[in-house]
């Protein structure tokens, strides 16, 4: 009778125990406690970050708030892209994904799963380019409608896309590779880097001034289309993202210490800030 009454109470606490499991949420970090590897502006108020296991958060007032979005994937998502408040893309692991309400909800738009993507830029409407793993270029000129490839089967993973209209645009990645097409990706050409370092995001001014940041501080810097670019490893972090407010104010993040600088010279000096945070910091 004994043995019957404890395994009883053992039976009426394991049960309790899988009934209330079904109640845990997530607490703190709130909304979520993954890894956000990008965050695309919309606007001053609505702002869009992805990361790992198909995190979507988005926030419409500005970051006092943030919402998780249904993604319909639990890969790695790398970078996202909003061509306006409602249409935006997402890509990641085995990922290509677009929403075309505001990111109610997200759909996938390629149907090869081994195929992984690291960055996304489209130009306007119609054209845009994904960029990922083994040299591969995808573009559309329907607005995503169609995809095809522009280029694959390289040895380095692409990990930066940027054009500064249809025609001209680069991609950066492993080994120090910076590709540059003037044709709007019929043919894609190899620039000198200078560095084997990986080179994770690219940002121009305008068709001849640009930057690319990446690996041990990485900092590449062109005045003539890439042609040429001067490389300086100006910090022992390892860069993540950076960005223009203007020709002359920009601020880079790293991944190591929640490193910032900022510089108001047009890349000429750059300055370190407090960023109030020990985390590594993707982007800006």
């Amino acid at each position: 009778m004994k043995s019957l009454l404890t395994n009883l109470v053992l039976w009426i606490l394991f049960s309790h125990d899988a009934i209330a499991g079904d109640y845990w949420i997530w607490q703190n970090p709130f909304p979520e406690g993954n890894t956000l590897n990008d965050a695309f502006v919309i606007n001053r108020n609505t702002v869009v970050a992805v990361g790992n296991n198909g995190t979507i958060l988005k926030t419409i007032d500005g970051g006092s708030t943030w919402n998780r979005q249904n993604s319909n994937t639990s890969q790695y998502l790398y970078d996202v892209f909003f061509q306006n408040e409602n249409q935006g893309w997402a890509v990641g692991y085995s990922s290509l994904l677009k929403t075309t309400d505001a990111g109610a909800n997200w759909a996938s738009v390629w149907d090869h799963p081994e195929d992984n993507f690291f960055s996304i830029y489209f130009t306007d409407p119609d054209h845009g380019w994904a960029v990922g793993h083994f040299e591969t270029i995808l573009n559309t000129i329907d607005g995503g409608q169609n995809w095809t490839v522009q280029r694959n089967g390289g040895n380095e993973s692409l990990l930066a896309v940027f054009f500064t209209d249809p025609e001209n645009g680069w991609a950066s990645g492993s080994g120090g590779i910076i590709l540059h097409t003037a044709n709007g990706g019929a043919d894609w050409s190899y620039q000198e880097s200078g560095t084997t370092h990986m080179l994770v995001k690219i940002v121009f001014r305008n068709r001849l001034t640009g930057w690319i940041v990446g690996a041990f501080g990485s900092l590449l810097s062109t005045v003539d289309g890439g042609d040429t670019w001067q490389y300086s490893g100006i910090s022992p972090d390892s860069f993540q993202s950076i960005f223009f407010v203007n020709d002359t104010t920009a601020w880079i993040v790293g991944s190591w210490e929640g490193v910032i600088l900022k510089t108001t010279d047009a890349g000429y000096s750059w300055s370190p800030q407090t960023s109030g945070t020990l985390n590594g910091l993707m982007s800006v």
